[in-house]
Order: C-alpha cells, then structure tokens, then sequence
C-alpha cells in the first residue's frame, strides 16, 4: 500500500484516496483500515468496507501523525458516502440518506438488459408457502453467518443430492438473498448462489470434520462468511466455551489448542467416526480451494462424472422436489441440525 501510495505521488496526485475492503473489525487484526493508515503516509482518505460499520468521519492519523479520513457507510445502503474537496484543499466525509431519485438514462439501460435476460432469469422452477432466510427480516442482519437457517438447510441438502454424498456443508457467506414466498424463479436461486462455484465432492476425514466444524463456530457469536450449514450433520455448540481455534495472519486454520465448543457430531444419525472418511460435497471455493480459512481438507476428490454449479444444484434439487418446498423447511431457524447449549448475551 505504501509503494502504490508513493507511486501515485511521484506520478504527480495531489490527493490519494484509498478504497479498500478491510474493516475495523478486531478479528481481522492487524489487517484493518486502521492499520493500514497508521503504518503508511501519503493517504488522504480511506473509503471501507467489509465490516459494515457507519463512519461518517473519522480522523486517523498516519505514520507522520497526520489526520487521514476515514469513512464506511454501512451496507444495503442505508446511506451513500460522498467525499469532497473543496478549492482550498479541505476534504470532507459525509453520508447521504435522503436520497430518492433515479437516472433516468441509467433507469433505461438497465431495463432493456433486464429484458434480454428475462426469457432465462424469469424462469419459474417452483414455490414456497414461506420464506427460506438468509437475513434478519428486522434489521437485514446476516443470519447465515452464525445461525442454521431453513435457506442453509435446503442449500446443504441440494449439493448433497447433486453430489451423492454422505454429507455436504455451504459457507453461510456463500449464500447472499433470501428466497421469499411465492413462485421461485431462476433468478432467485442465482440470487442465493451468485458465484456460479461448481459443487466439488471429496472424502473428509471425521477428525477433519470436526476441526472445520470447530473453526465454522470460532468467532460465534460474531458474524463469519466461513459459518458451514450443513446436511447430513448435527452437532452440540457450547458458546460459553472460549475458542482455543488457532489460525494465521491469513485467517486460515492452524490448529485447536484446547477445549472444544462443538460436540456430539453425528453422521446421518450415527456418532462421528474420526478415522474414518466421508463423502461430502460442498463448493469448491471451500473444498477444492480452502476459501474462508478451511485447509484442513485432504484426500482424493470423488469424480462426479458431471459439473454443476451451486445455483443449478438448487435448480436440480427443488425440481426434484416436485418443484414445491416442503414443510420440513418452513421454520426460518433451521430444522435442529445445531444445538445450542447455552444462551448468547
């Protein structure tokens, strides 16, 4: 960051701004926006993200001590963040909410894109009586991030079944809009998966599985994109116990150094055999590429004889279905598959 800062310098900026997506979540120290403006000069302003905080101006100062801006404008946008300079070289950081009018240029092209992909996004594959959640309905909060929901249950359930396997887990930050009652079309389900991953399958280890059960709940009750849902898995989750999950400067999983909060893993129903090895199918952000920390993963990937993405799995499993959402999915918390034991002040 400090050589891209001095290079926009010597190439003649008058103002360098830094857009970045850090955070000033403790958690992902010493990698936040507030580390980074304090171990570099040349910034004047830092426009975040990732921690969904509401900044409107923070001053920070740098290495040399001086004032750098710092600002977040939340996320689903609640506000607009606007950053000014004024002739006298003033900056400053405010957030707009009062903001109501469209372009009506931009309004046109964007419906005439959204009517070339109608014939396919507009596609109805089936319906639900109910909502499947991946947010908070008061506050837009993440609920995949740390809580098994309905939406979670029937993801993990659908790559289980494309898959063939024993098991199957989802990143809950893999899972981006919830899908409401009503007809479900295709474009919802691209909602739900919008990264077209391709549903990967391997055989884990159960002693694996249990450290990457142990790592999914490590920041509980913070919010985590690594949070699994699963299928084909229950398990016990002891929040009163403190994390001994150890990872790296990367986030990535190193080790479980002491006492455990996850226990009580069964398998389909059977206790958690840990030397034996499972079929488990996921994304291959989490299995094949060791996305949101998860490296614990080895073995011999199962040859599916087949690729399908993760929206196309949802597609395949609720037509499967007989295109109805069954009522075993209608409670927004989850079907049970995590127990907690103890309650979250």
């Amino acid at each position: 960051v400090q050589n891209a800062a001095d290079a926009a310098r010597n190439d003649g900026a008058d103002y360098c701004v830094l857009l970045s997506h850090l955070g000033i979540a403790s958690r992902d120290e010493p990698y936040t926006s507030t580390d980074v403006i304090t171990h570099t000069t040349g910034i004047d302003a830092v426009l975040d993200g990732h921690s969904h905080s509401v900044i409107e101006m923070e001053k920070v100062k740098n290495a040399a001590g001086k004032d750098v801006i710092l600002t977040q404008d939340g996320y689903q946008l609640p506000s607009i963040g606007k950053l000014t300079i004024d002739p006298a070289g003033n900056i400053k950081s405010e957030l707009i909410t009062d903001y109501t009018g469209k372009d009506d240029k931009i309004t046109e092209v964007i419906n005439k894109e959204n009517e070339k992909a109608e014939k396919i996004l507009g596609q109805v594959i089936g319906k639900t009586d109910f909502k499947l959640a991946a947010r908070n309905g008061q506050d837009h909060a993440w609920l995949v991030r740390n809580n098994e929901t309905n939406l979670g249950d029937f993801a993990a359930d659908a790559y289980k079944y494309s898959a063939g396997t024993e098991i199957a887990f989802i990143n809950g930050g893999g899972l981006r809009s919830d899908i409401d009652a009503g007809e479900i079309t295709y474009k919802e389900l691209l909602d739900v998966n919008p990264f077209t991953n391709v549903i990967s399958a391997r055989y884990v280890k159960g002693s694996e599985l249990a450290d990457a059960l142990e790592f999914s709940v490590y920041a509980f009750p913070d919010m985590f994109g690594g949070f699994l849902q699963v299928s084909g898995i229950t398990f016990d989750i002891d929040p009163s116990v403190e994390s001994s999950v150890k990872v790296d400067e990367k986030q990535e999983f190193i080790s479980i150094y002491g006492p455990r909060r996850v226990s009580n893993i069964k398998i389909n129903g059977e206790p958690i055999d840990y030397e034996r090895y499972y079929s488990c199918a996921s994304n291959e952000y989490i299995l094949k590429n060791g996305g949101n920390g998860y490296n614990m993963f080895k073995g011999d990937m199962i040859d599916m004889g087949r690729v399908i993405t993760d929206a196309d799995s949802l597609k395949e499993y609720l037509e499967y279905l007989g295109g109805s959402m069954p009522a075993e999915y209608s409670d927004e918390d989850g079907q049970g598959r995590m127990n907690f034991l103890t309650a979250v002040e």
